[in-house]
């Protein structure tokens, strides 16, 4: 009340002990996302909600089935919202604990029992403890296995242990705090989605669902169970020689109203300088392209359930990126139907083929696939490829999809409305080769952006 323009992280370990329709927001998972949405773009909220935990000892001794049998809960499937969930580093000399190094924590809930509509929950995991497994088959907790903290009453202990998802959702509340103390000044859409894109998966996660990474319905089953992985601090915030990181905040009109109809309007295109020369001389050497793009959704609550997920959010934002050696007037056409139809009519046809321009995506060189990522308010996937190939594919476009209730709703009059987005981009390269980072920082004066109405 004293201070209500301070920048604020809003933490909330606490879900309710029910479990969610399949991912279907709920009238408190609603209220969130709206407050997060906030009134205006001054008084959007930053909000990290905890996935809920495993409570009772059958279920700990099911581990890890009961885990995916166990819904997030409810508000935790808020689209605006992160949702943490809890993996663990804590093991045990000499005892057997329930859970490896790096596996998924015997307490956190997943989204595994979900519909494949909904969004990825939880996004990313923080550490949330271990039990040890007793000889006879029973689980029980240890102090060395759960995370130090303050004493809520330094009367009686000056230090007590906390555990479970509310332990990892403190730990991803401080990584966002250590964010916001390195970006000041940055949306929260920023900062969600620079958690987000700095995420990945240990092997031994993958290893302990006996994930194929070459198959996309494997990949979605992790996806539900760890998110997008563990943050990394370091990547979040730094730039090294090896590894560079762009950020565009922007704002588009997604729709317009022409006549009686509501269409939509802007597509953005980004050129990246990626130092052409530097990453061809590579050649076959692997280089790996990150792309994350994270906006609020405004929300659209109703007890009448929902037959599309597009019936309860305002808007949604997609991004495609250009194929090697695509031409820039191909890839307008492939991200444009305007640009299609145009198209047709110049060369009298009802109908292009390939001979026209460039068909498809690069949807089989991504590797958690656009069938996965393209949920809720925030998507993030990455290509590892050659140096020469990525060296060509510098061009990269935001537009909305003809779906939503700010234009399937005319009469709540949405079609003039504004949309935040934040776009992160990042380029790896192995470590001790050329440095990369120098030659683009040095041309990084004007950002290129294009607006094509």
């Amino acid at each position: 009340i004293n201070n209500p323009d301070n920048n604020r992280i809003f933490c909330m370990a606490i879900t309710t002990d029910f479990q969610v329709q399949f991912g279907k927001p709920s009238a408190y998972s609603s209220v969130i996302d709206k407050i997060v949405f906030g009134e205006d773009n001054e008084d959007k909220k930053i909000f990290v909600i905890s996935a809920g935990n495993i409570r009772d000892e059958e279920d700990y001794k099911n581990y890890p089935e009961s885990n995916l049998n166990s819904s997030t809960e409810s508000p935790a499937q808020a689209w605006n919202a992160i949702c943490v969930g809890a993996y663990t580093e804590k093991t045990l000399p000499n005892m057997n604990t329930v859970a490896n190094l790096f596996e998924l924590s015997p307490y956190s809930r997943t989204s595994s029992s979900w519909g494949n509509n909904w969004p990825l929950k939880p996004e990313v995991v923080f550490e949330g403890g271990n039990r040890v497994l007793l000889d006879n088959g029973e689980t029980e907790g240890h102090d060395d296995l759960e995370v130090l903290t303050v004493h809520k009453n330094v009367m009686v202990h000056n230090f007590t242990t906390i555990s479970a998802t509310s332990s990892a959702t403190a730990f991803a509340s401080n990584f966002l705090a250590k964010l916001r103390s390195a970006y000041p000044n940055a949306w929260v859409e920023t900062l969600r989605g620079l958690m987000i894109h700095s995420a990945s998966w240990k092997q031994e996660m993958i290893n302990q669902f006996q994930i194929d990474t070459n198959k996309k319905g494997e990949i979605q089953e992790l996806l539900k169970i760890v998110g997008y992985g563990i943050p990394n601090i370091e990547k979040a915030i730094e730039c090294k020689s090896n590894y560079l990181t762009f950020i565009s905040e922007q704002t588009i009109q997604p729709y317009k109203l022409e006549g009686s109809d509501i269409k939509t309007n802007e597509i953005h295109y980004y050129e990246f300088p990626w130092p052409k020369d530097i990453l061809e001389s590579l050649g076959a050497e692997d280089v790996t392209l990150r792309v994350t793009l994270s906006y609020y959704i405004e929300p659209n609550p109703g007890d009448k359930g929902y037959n599309t997920k597009y019936s309860y959010q305002s808007c949604a934002l997609k991004f495609h990126l250009i194929k090697p050696n695509e031409s820039f007037d191909s890839f307008q056409v492939r991200t444009n139907k305007i640009n299609q139809d145009n198209l047709k009519e110049e060369l009298g046809k009802d109908i292009l083929d390939d001979n026209d321009y460039s068909k498809g995506a690069l949807s089989e060189r991504w590797f958690y696939g656009p069938k996965n990522i393209f949920k809720g308010s925030i998507h993030s996937d990455f290509w590892k490829g050659s140096a020469a190939e990525i060296a060509s594919c510098n061009i990269l476009a935001v537009y909305p999809l003809s779906s939503g209730w700010w234009k399937q709703l005319k009469k709540q009059n949405k079609s003039n409305s504004q949309l935040r987005y934040s776009l992160i981009v990042s380029i790896e390269t192995p470590q001790n080769t050329t440095d990369i980072y120098t030659p683009i920082a040095t041309q990084v004066a004007v950002e290129n952006l294009i607006v094509i109405q």
